[in-house]
C-alpha cells in the first residue's frame, strides 16, 4: 500500500534492534569498558577518544577474522524481521541509524539475512594490525549527545521537504534524532528524556510493540507532523 505522503523510518541498532549493546559487549570482552564508560559520562573524555580507546581494545584481542566469528552470537529482536516486512508492504523507507561501526554492524545484517538493510554510521578501518575508526558521519553541536554519529543531522540530510519521520531508539545518542521527528518509539534512556522533555512517544518493550502501533498508525493513515518537531527542523535549518 502507498502512503499519500512520504514516511521516512530511522532506527537505532544497539539495545534496539540487537536487545543488547554489541560495542559494550564487545569492550568489556576486551578489557576497559567500565574504566572507560565511567570517563565518557563524567565528562573527562569525548566521545571521540572513547571510541579510539575502544579500538585499541579491541586490537589487543581481536583480528578482523576473530572479530568476524565472535559478531555470530549477536540476533535481532525476534520480531524485527516481521516489522521490516511490514513497512515493506506500505512502501515505507527505512535506514539504520547507529553511533556503532560499518564492520560490525554489516557482518551482523549479513549473517541475519538483513544485509538489504541500509546504515548510517562510523567506519572501522584495520590498520598495521591495529582497528582505527574513522569519524565520517560527526557535526559540530552534536558531540553533547555522546555520540560520533549526529543521527539528527544524518536524519535531515536524507528527507525531503514535508516528509514525515518516525523513530525508533533506546538511549542518548537517540536525544537529537527524536526531537525532530515527528512519532517517536522510545524505551529506557530514550523513554525517560521523550517524558522530562514533554516530547509525545510510544513505549515499547520489543518491535511486536512497534509493529502493532506502527501499522495500525500506517492504515488508519494517521501519522501527521508534530508541529514542534517541524519548529526544530527549520530552527536547524535556520542557523545553518
Amino acid at each position: 500500500m502507498k502512503m499519500q505522503k512520504e514516511i521516512f523510518v530511522f532506527i537505532d541498532f544497539d539495545g534496539t534492534i540487537i536487545p543488547e549493546d554489541t560495542t559494550d559487549v564487545l569492550f568489556k570482552a576486551a578489557g576497559g569498558f567500565e574504566e572507560n564508560i565511567n570517563l565518557l559520562k563524567n565528562g573527562e573524555i569525548n566521545i571521540f577518544e572513547y571510541w579510539k580507546r575502544f579500538a585499541k581494545s579491541l586490537s589487543a584481542h581481536f583480528t578482523p577474522n576473530t572479530l568476524k566469528d565472535y559478531l555470530h552470537r549477536f540476533t535481532p529482536d525476534r520480531y524485527f524481521r516481521s516489522f521490516i516486512e511490514m513497512l515493506d508492504s506500505y512502501s515505507v523507507k527505512y535506514s539504520i541509524v547507529s553511533d556503532n561501526f560499518k564492520p560490525i554492524i554489516s557482518q551482523i545484517l549479513q549473517s541475519n539475512k538483513l544485509g538489504y538493510i541500509s546504515f548510517y554510521v562510523n567506519d572501522l578501518e584495520y590498520q598495521g594490525n591495529e582497528f582505527v575508526p574513522i569519524f565520517t558521519r560527526s557535526s559540530e553541536g552534536c558531540e553533547e549527545m555522546l555520540a560520533a554519529v549526529c543521527k539528527r543531522n544524518i536524519i535531515l540530510n536524507q528527507i525531503p521537504d514535508g516528509a514525515l519521520v518516525v523513530y525508533v531508539g533506546d538511549g542518548f545518542s537517540d536525544y537529537g534524532a527524536a526531537e525532530i521527528s515527528d512519532v517517536i518509539f522510545a524505551k529506557d534512556m530514550l523513554a525517560n528524556y521523550c517524558s522530562e522533555n514533554r516530547l509525545p512517544h510510544h513505549q515499547y518493550k520489543s518491535f511486536f510493540d512497534v509493529k502493532f502501533i506502527l501499522e495500525k498508525l500506517l492504515s488508519e493513515r494517521k501519522i501527521h507532523p508534530r508541529y514542534q518537531a517541524q519548529l526544530a527542523r527549520k530552527k536547524i535549518f535556520e542557523m545553518e
